[in-house]
């Protein structure tokens, strides 16, 4: 059962402040200690209560404790725990007579201030896992459960398997697991069934995931160092020890647009703590959730405006029927009746009491008002009584005799040509090829004397014979 762990269980913490304004919920690994998860090797003070209350002091923090594991638990049970638990401790902040809401489901103690309270969420290994279906849930529910989405703003991913891994969901690394990753409770079978690498239930809860999550803000640290497992050899009776990463890089990314990935020089362990070198990285994230936190504790004091959506929006909603003025048949054309109402009006009434209702308001109306111009008609295709019509010339009937006398005569465009000009062929003139006679086509050979005397005597001999046939025209003539 989901519990908070007391504040003063270890020493250095303060009793609860109900001044603070925030709530960060640090959720471990299924099964693992919710405090010891967040230690350094040199301190017995989680560092969310160590830093976060110095550089966050309006922030409180929540350890949730999955608490003994059950064989018939799965994701969706752990997380409605989750969102249970939280709704309960956040009821318990602040106190005010005037503000109390009754809650039918956990009675009067859930009040307006802490329903808008923010929360951040900070998520190690395989209760992120929890924490997204969490957040999956509220957006379906209507109760102050759903309150839990609206108030989230932010949440960090610490090598948790998006996408499932090898080494969490094989059954022969169990007790390896368990000793690495110090779990006070044994994973149930049915869980991890779930963390098998590309499980439908993961990319599913991906996918619901990325529709809620455009308004919050995301943090994904990865690690990059191979963890120890050991397994043991039967046969030999030995272990054999084993260097791998428990969460590989690409089931580590959510693959969001608004997700800030960063790496992590340390094991999967490490990354709860920001092992190592890695310190300054937690003190940059630190800084970013300040800013991130400074943003929402504003955003939460803000009245909210209705914006009427459901009245404001119109549907137009369409009726077709056909046309009987006419006559029943076959070949009744369609007609259209359409009307708009609001989208609050559709969904309550639905899409034929909205054109009834419409019908109603028109019946008083005569019909000399409007014709048929009013409904609009769809002849999608021709029937088949058309075809026959326009076969047998039913459509298009022909003129009578008299009015094809009466019709005025209309003249061709141009006057057709003659059939002796339109089909004679017309004579190619004759080409006659020659070559020269020098290699040099472009040369230009001066002629000679005897060349000029012949050329001359083959001319005025075609002048001599050019007047005889002008000679004998003129007698035939």
């Amino acid at each position: 059962m989901w519990k908070m762990a007391p504040d003063n269980a270890l020493n250095g913490e303060q009793p609860p402040r109900i001044e603070t304004a925030v709530d960060i919920v640090a959720v471990p690994a299924i099964g693992a200690d919710p405090r010891r998860t967040w230690l350094d090797e040199d301190s017995q003070t989680p560092w969310l209560l160590t830093e976060l209350a110095r550089c966050i002091p309006t922030a409180r923090v929540l350890f949730a404790d999955h608490g003994h594991l059950d064989s018939q638990d799965d994701l969706d049970l752990l997380a409605h725990r989750l969102l249970k638990w939280l709704l309960e401790k956040r009821g318990s902040t602040v106190r005010t007579p005037t503000s109390l809401v009754p809650d039918a489901e956990h009675g009067p103690d859930i009040t307006l201030q802490s329903l808008r309270r923010p929360i951040f969420f900070i998520c190690h290994s395989t209760g992120g896992l929890v924490a997204k279906a969490a957040l999956v849930i509220a957006s379906q529910l209507t109760s102050r459960l759903g309150s839990i989405l609206s108030s989230c703003y932010g949440i960090a991913f610490l090598a948790t398997p998006h996408h499932g891994s090898s080494y969490l969901s094989a059954p022969e690394f169990t007790k390896s697991i368990q000793h690495l990753m110090r779990l006070k409770h044994r994973i149930p079978p049915r869980i991890q069934e779930l963390f098998k690498p590309r499980h439908p239930y993961l990319l599913r809860l991906s996918s619901e995931f990325r529709a809620i999550s455009a308004d919050i803000r995301l943090w994904t640290y990865l690690e990059t160092v191979d963890s120890t497992l050991s397994i043991a050899d039967s046969e030999a009776g030995t272990t054999i020890d084993m260097h791998v990463p428990i969460t590989s890089i690409r089931s580590g990314i959510l693959g969001f647009e608004h997700e800030k990935e960063t790496p992590l020089a340390t094991d999967h362990v490490g990354t709860a703590s920001f092992k190592g070198q890695e310190l300054t990285t937690r003190v940059g994230f630190t800084d970013e959730l300040h800013e991130s936190v400074t943003v929402a504790i504003r955003l939460s004091k803000l009245t909210d405006a209705p914006l009427d959506v459901d009245m404001e929006v119109m549907v137009q909603v369409n009726g077709f029927f056909e046309d009987t003025a006419r006559g029943i048949s076959d070949e009744s054309p369609l007609k259209l009746w359409s009307t708009k109402a609001s989208l609050r009006e559709y969904l309550a009434n639905g899409p034929s009491s909205c054109l009834n209702l419409r019908l109603q308001k028109t019946a008083g109306i005569p019909a000399s008002i409007y014709d048929d111009s009013s409904l609009s008609s769809f002849d999608s295709r021709p029937t088949s009584a058309h075809v026959r019509a326009s076969m047998d010339g039913i459509l298009q009937p022909r003129e009578t005799p008299i009015a094809e006398a009466n019709r005025p005569e209309t003249l061709p465009h141009r006057p057709p040509l003659k059939a002796s000009r339109s089909f004679m062929g017309h004579t190619s003139p004759q080409i006659h090829i020659t070559e020269p006679a020098v290699d040099d086509y472009f040369d230009v050979q001066p002629e000679s004397g005897q060349d000029v005397k012949m050329s001359d005597s083959q001319s005025q001999d075609e002048i001599g014979e050019a007047s005889q046939s002008e000679t004998g025209v003129g007698n035939i003539l």
